[in-house]
């Protein structure tokens, strides 16, 4: 088992009443084991949560942490930190973790939002549920409407982005590669105090980020750090690699950002303009103030700037962030040791 570093959380936010609070963290990818991995060090009561069509893999991922000494080791890449606490289960019966639970952390792809909140909203009653990350706003709107009037007694938290560039290296190992140093969120219901709580709870959970409060949902899901983010990254990127493709096998697994090519840049210059026209829309369509939209390289700046190298253009910001070092595109070996796409 690796050397493990304490995770103390931010001073200012007393992590010492973390201790023993109960987080459910729902999720078994990137993000949410880095969250569980993470959070655990602050709490010995931190459960994972998966959906009863996931109990094998929750086994074996229980085995694989077991086999890590009881929690998943997480590794900053930047900070050259290692940290590692024990995770109290990993469960498929939303009953036996989510009613006893303080705080619920919902780390999932969008698609999957709504089946999961059919799944537990019977069990949230007082819990502050948060959403790393809450891309649009829409999850929020969803799961008041899976839970009916009794949303009112949640307290919901929504971030733009993960915290964290992260990726598994193994089925019980996280490596951080990037930190944000801004992230974006916002809080339902809006009022001071709930607004004070969460954002002193996520200083804690995520001491090296800071946490910039909107105004509402509608800016959560229309301003332009939200827009010009993932939504145009992706598939702007995947395109720019893929459009060509035909079939052949790879000898190694190209680079999902640091391989970026001009292509790249023209793809994600042209999303950026559909973006911008459909933004100016929706703001008149909306009677909505003027949104100031950054391009794509300014987002990618503001976010990760520290870990940039050379920001001059957006094909040297692309291939110069240290934070999406040795991220590759998503592929699958094949029998002659080989890549393909997956």
């Amino acid at each position: 088992m690796p050397s493990t570093t304490t995770f103390a959380g931010s001073a200012k936010t007393g992590h010492d009443v973390l201790r023993t609070l109960n987080v459910v963290v729902c999720g078994s990818g990137n993000g949410a084991c880095c969250a569980a991995g993470l959070f655990s060090c602050l709490s010995s009561n931190v459960s994972i949560y998966l959906s009863k069509r996931y109990e094998k893999r929750a086994e074996q991922m229980w085995a694989d942490i077991q086999a890590n000494g009881g929690g998943i080791t997480v590794n900053d890449m930047i900070g050259k930190n290692t940290f590692q606490g024990k995770l109290a289960r990993i469960s498929v019966d939303p009953a036996e973790v989510l009613p006893k639970a303080d705080v619920v952390v919902v780390v999932l792809p969008a698609t999957a939002h709504e089946a999961l909140f059919e799944e537990i909203s019977p069990y949230l009653s007082r819990q502050m549920v948060v959403f790393l990350p809450g891309n649009s706003g829409w999850n929020m709107l969803i799961l008041q409407k899976a839970l009916g009037e009794a949303a009112a007694n949640l307290t919901v938290v929504a971030t733009k982005a993960l915290p964290w560039a992260c990726r598994k290296e193994g089925p019980a190992t996280v490596n951080i590669r990037g930190i944000k140093d801004r992230v974006f969120i916002v809080v339902l219901p809006d009022g001071p105090m709930n607004t004070y709580l969460a954002t002193q709870l996520l200083e804690a959970l995520c001491p090296y980020s800071n946490f910039v409060l909107e105004d509402n949902v509608m800016e959560a899901t229309l301003l332009p750090f939200n827009l010009a983010g993932n939504p145009i990254l992706h598939p702007g990127i995947m395109y720019a690699r893929w459009h060509d493709y035909t079939g052949e096998e790879l000898e190694t697994q190209p680079l999902f950002y640091n391989d970026a090519t001009p292509l790249t840049v023209e793809s994600l210059t042209g999303l950026w303009s559909d973006l911008k026209a459909t933004v100016e829309a929706l703001s008149d369509l909306l009677s909505l103030p003027e949104l100031p939209l950054p391009t794509v390289q300014q987002m990618m700046i503001f976010r990760y700037g520290k870990d940039i190298a050379d920001k001059s253009t957006l094909l040297t910001t692309l291939r110069t962030n240290k934070a999406y070092a040795n991220l590759t595109h998503p592929m699958k070996p094949t029998a002659s040791g080989k890549w393909v796409p997956d």
